[in-house]
């Protein structure tokens, strides 16, 4: 197989060609973890010295990660918002919101041009949805610390590695939505999550105790 812009030799074409081979059941990494260690003889080890940057992404890490319920926080709320890529540059957050008023036109262009209404979880069915994100999280063999549930907001604090991470939680955002489907009809999630890298210990016990508080939300603790 022939790679523009690529050496070949005898010895690295069948490696380069399995690359490209499609085989649904492995990720990506799993893939390469497979082929440099059949076709060029790297062990774990040798990987860790020689490549860390992508060992650190296949390494678990601790994460606090949220995702929101459709038209729960749009472009030009109150609160604060982000836009894509930092296409708009926002003054402030939702601890210092942006002066009142000054976004008003773009959050009501947006919300009269949604396809559906927002989305509010109700409490009955949290609970649900939240049993469901834990079996998808441990299917995916992710460790969940603590998940809480709310009416337009999850948060959970995990144990996972950064490769794939936005593409699991969204399976985990579809297994919900599916559980909670026939008393809560339609898109039921915001695209995308937001991932964020927990630094220390200090940070990683504030992350704790914020999901852990959340009022009027259904909340799962490990040892529950």
């Amino acid at each position: 197989m022939y790679i523009p812009g690529v050496a070949h030799s005898r010895r690295f074409t069948p490696f380069i060609s399995g690359l490209f081979q499609k085989k649904p059941n492995l990720e990506r990494s799993e893939r390469l973890g497979i082929l440099w260690k059949r076709k060029v003889g790297y062990t774990p080890e040798k990987l860790a010295t020689q490549f860390p940057k992508r060992t650190t992404r296949m390494s678990k890490r601790r994460y606090h990660i949220i995702f929101c319920t459709y038209g729960s926080w749009l472009p030009g709320n109150p609160r604060g918002f982000r836009t894509r890529h930092h296409r708009l540059h926002v003054e402030g957050d939702y601890k210092n919101p942006p002066v009142p008023g000054i976004y008003e036109g773009l959050h009501t262009y947006v919300k009269e041009h949604m396809r559906a209404p927002a989305v509010t979880i109700p409490s009955s069915l949290r609970p649900i949805a939240g049993r469901a994100c834990l079996e998808q999280f441990s299917k995916e063999g992710v460790d969940v610390t603590v998940l809480s549930v709310g009416g337009q907001h999850v948060h959970v604090a995990v144990l996972c590695s950064q490769s794939g991470l936005k593409q699991m939680v969204g399976r985990v955002k579809k297994v919900s939505s599916h559980r909670i489907r026939d008393q809560l009809p339609g898109k039921v999630w915001a695209g995308g999550c937001k991932p964020v890298l927990v630094c220390d210990d200090e940070h990683w016990a504030n992350v704790l105790k914020y999901i852990r508080n959340h009022k009027d939300a259904w909340v799962w603790c490990t040892g529950n």
